[in-house]
C-alpha cells in the first residue's frame, strides 16, 4: 500500500480487478440523491466470513471534508463498530488532512504502521480498515480486535431488489 495524500482519496485510485478506492468527489455526487445502503464484508485468517450492513450511506461534499453519515446498522457481527466508536458525521481524514477528533492526527499513528491510511477517525484506534494489512488489529466488532485478510465496501439504493 502506497502512502496516499488526501486528493487521492477525492479523486480515487486503485485497480478495479484489485484494490481500488472509488473517489469521494464521485461518491458524493453518487449519494447526494436517493437513499443509499452499505455492506461491508470481512474474511478472517481462518477464512470465516462477516458483514455489517447500514441502510443509510451518504458522503459529503468537499466543503464538507467528506463527513460520514452512516446510520441503521444490521448483520452477523454482534455489534456496529461504526456506531459504537462514533463515525457518523466525522470528516475524513488523512496524514496531510487532520480531520480527527483526537489530539493527534490518527492517520500518522494508528497502528504504529509507516504507510497508514485515511478514514473517518474519531479517537483513532477502533476501526482502520484502510491501514497496511497485517500490521496490527484493524477493526475491533463486539469487544475484539480483528485483521481481515480482505474488506469490500460495497454501495447501492436502498432496498434495491436485483431482477
Amino acid at each position: 500500500m502506497d502512502l496516499r495524500i488526501f486528493t487521492d482519496y477525492e479523486k480515487g485510485f486503485g485497480d478495479l480487478n484489485g484494490e481500488f478506492w472509488y473517489g469521494f468527489n464521485s461518491m458524493n455526487c453518487l449519494t447526494q440523491t436517493g437513499q443509499w445502503e452499505l455492506r461491508v464484508d470481512f474474511e478472517f485468517p481462518n477464512k470465516t466470513r462477516s458483514y455489517l450492513h447500514y441502510n443509510l450511506f451518504r458522503v459529503g461534499s468537499a466543503t464538507e471534508e467528506y463527513s460520514l453519515t452512516i446510520s441503521g446498522f444490521t448483520g452477523i457481527t454482534p455489534t456496529d463498530p461504526f456506531s459504537t466508536h462514533s463515525l457518523n458525521g466525522l470528516k475524513f481524514s488523512t496524514y496531510n488532512n487532520d480531520n480527527d477528533k483526537s489530539s493527534n492526527n490518527c492517520a500518522k499513528q494508528a497502528w504504529k504502521a509507516v504507510n497508514n491510511g485515511g478514514w473517518w477517525y474519531n479517537n483513532c484506534w477502533h476501526i482502520n480498515p484502510n491501514c497496511q494489512y497485517n500490521y496490527d488489529e484493524t477493526i475491533h466488532v463486539g469487544g475484539r480486535w480483528y485483521t481481515p485478510r480482505w474488506i469490500e465496501m460495497k454501495i447501492r439504493p436502498f432496498n434495491c431488489t436485483p431482477q
